[in-house]
């Protein structure tokens, strides 16, 4: 069985709340394992082929609106409200995993710089060159755009962090866009 998609994920999940049948955390999205269990819960029939199940919560979303990320209301709480809970969960897990404080800003970043970076020549041919290095798979969850996800190049230290390091090759790495936008710049991890 492959990785489910954290998109897919949610939706099952808010569904799963919504018809009580999920009573963890409003703010922990489960593991793989954990969603197909409450699925089959409900009825043993429930597909758990990841291609499968994101043709189910398509459906879905188009009988039930409010269980898309944009919905304005999600069980009681507005959708803008979940998304703080997920960053302040995010927050508090840094503060646990990680014994030292979130990491300081270089004084040399800015975000005009690192927007006239990302359009540069000069970054573009260390992208392809990462790409070209390390293909075009998650190194943290394994997916590739054939799982239907969008493929990034990210800077194991943030730009943000040491912006020397910018165009550094062995401080890239190929991470999906959930991988990416999870880790965002709070954390230094090289899943190479």
């Amino acid at each position: 069985m492959g990785l489910i998609r954290c998109k897919t994920k949610w939706v099952l999940y808010r569904w799963l709340r919504k018809r009580g049948v999920w009573k963890g955390e409003k703010w922990l999205l489960p593991n793989d394992q954990s969603v197909i269990a409450a699925l089959k819960s409900v009825d043993s029939q429930f597909p758990t082929d990841p291609a499968a199940l994101d043709a189910v919560a398509t459906d879905l979303v188009a009988q039930d609106s409010s269980l898309a990320s944009g919905g304005e209301k999600l069980l009681g709480k507005s959708a803008k409200r979940d998304r703080e809970n997920a960053l302040n969960a995010q927050r508090v897990l840094v503060s646990i995993v990680s014994p030292v404080e979130l990491p300081k800003k270089d004084a040399s970043y800015s975000s005009e710089a690192y927007a006239d970076f990302i359009r540069s020549e000069a970054w573009r041919g260390i992208r392809y060159l990462a790409l070209r290095l390390y293909g075009n798979k998650c190194r943290a969850c394994g997916r590739t755009p054939a799982n239907g996800v969008q493929i990034h190049v990210d800077h194991i230290k943030p730009c943000s962090v040491d912006w020397s390091r910018r165009l550094d090759l062995l401080n890239l790495q190929v991470l999906c866009e959930d991988c990416n936008l999870g880790k965002s710049n709070l954390f230094s991890d090289d899943w190479r």
